[in-house]
């Protein structure tokens, strides 16, 4: 791959095998020109380039960028010898770029289909901003925290196969603290952090089909007593019994 040594050059989502990687492009008054990306097998070592993306508008935050493909997408997709045109029609993805100005969302999307880049905009109400670790894909969606005074706290979904910026609320979490959202076993759970003291209490919930309500998993402590963070006082939750446990890391 020949922009590995280009500063700013991070990896930005992942897929079973496959990797989004991306930099950006800036000009001697640091205007940004345009957005580079790579998908890329890091075990076959087979990548494709993207065209350069359209460059973020004035006013918008830096993009949050998401790798989503097809639900039935398979693990063995062959991405070819690196040049764009070279996809299979099969295997569909979307590179996803999410741009945030106070209530507004703009998407830009790559379709593997035309290898084009299109985008779309729409308005949140209320929208906070979207911590780039708290936004992700999974089976063909979109989905980050949501919260204001109307729906609480929820999850917003946006279909992305076909694109749909109509956004599905999903499981309000009204009741609970706001936590992270992460995808294991092919579900969506939230690792929810209650109070600031310590030791903190985690509790851990999973998506109920259906996706109207949350299950607690499990809960229990996490503490680092004296606040000095040195290994030997360092405990985890213990997700089958719910117990903290001492662990050296």
């Amino acid at each position: 791959m020949p922009i590995t040594a280009r500063l700013g050059f991070r990896v930005l989502d992942c897929f079973k095998d496959l990797l989004l990687c991306g930099y950006g492009d800036f000009d001697n008054d640091n205007h940004e020109l345009g957005r580079t990306y790579v998908v890329c097998n890091q075990f076959t070592k087979q990548w494709m380039a993207l065209p350069v993306a359209p460059a973020k508008e004035e006013g918008y935050e830096a993009p949050v960028s998401r790798l989503v493909c097809e639900p039935c997408i398979s693990s063995n997709l062959d991405l070819g010898d690196g040049e764009p045109a070279y996809v299979y029609s099969e295997y569909r993805f979307r590179v996803v770029c999410i741009y945030q100005h106070k209530t507004s969302i703009k998407l830009d999307v790559f379709c593997s289909e035309s290898g084009k880049w299109t985008n779309k905009a729409r308005a949140f109400h209320g929208c906070r901003k979207l911590p780039d670790h708290n936004v992700i894909s999974l089976n063909g969606e979109l989905l980050w925290f949501y919260a204001d005074a109307y729906f609480g706290t929820t999850l917003v979904a946006l279909n992305i196969f076909p694109l749909d910026l109509t956004p599905t609320y999903i499981g309000e979490f009204y009741d609970k603290p706001r936590g992270d959202i992460s995808v294991s076993q092919g579900a969506l759970h939230i690792i929810a952090l209650e109070g600031a003291t310590i030791p903190t209490r985690v509790s851990i919930w999973r998506l109920e089909e259906g996706r109207e309500s949350w299950k607690k998993q499990c809960e229990g402590l996490v503490e680092t007593p004296g606040c000095n963070y040195e290994p030997e006082h360092l405990r985890v939750l213990d997700l089958a019994s719910g117990e903290a446990r001492n662990c050296l890391l």
